[in-house]
């Protein structure tokens, strides 16, 4: 019988410290993100978001601003991971420009 393994690969992630908000129809809340991948974010918010809620995420890297859609995944004690949703592959690409400035020489 021949065996094949499936191996699934996730983006790399980066260490940050960062601000960042969530607007959810008429509220914002307000969190620090610690871990930001291609694909998405791992932080804490100063209230509890719902696992499925979605909406616009914004992150505040230095001088730098970057907003996309997202979903929040999951939420384990105070930490809630969230999935990026691009709109367009700009989006994308703007998101790997910024990983490209945090990453070492060589990454990313």
């Amino acid at each position: 019988m021949n065996r094949i393994r499936s191996f699934l690969y996730r983006y790399p992630r980066f260490t940050v410290d960062c601000r960042m908000d969530f607007i959810r129809e008429d509220s914002i809340v307000l969190g620090t993100c610690f871990d930001l991948s291609q694909s998405g974010l791992r932080g804490t918010f100063v209230q509890t978001v719902a696992p499925g809620a979605k909406g616009i995420v914004t992150l505040y890297l230095g001088e730098k601003r970057f907003e996309v859609q997202a979903s929040v995944s999951s939420v384990r004690d105070d930490e809630t991971r969230m999935r990026f949703q691009f709109a367009s592959d700009k989006e994308r690409i703007a998101m790997r420009d910024l990983l490209k400035d945090l990453a070492p020489q060589g990454r990313a």
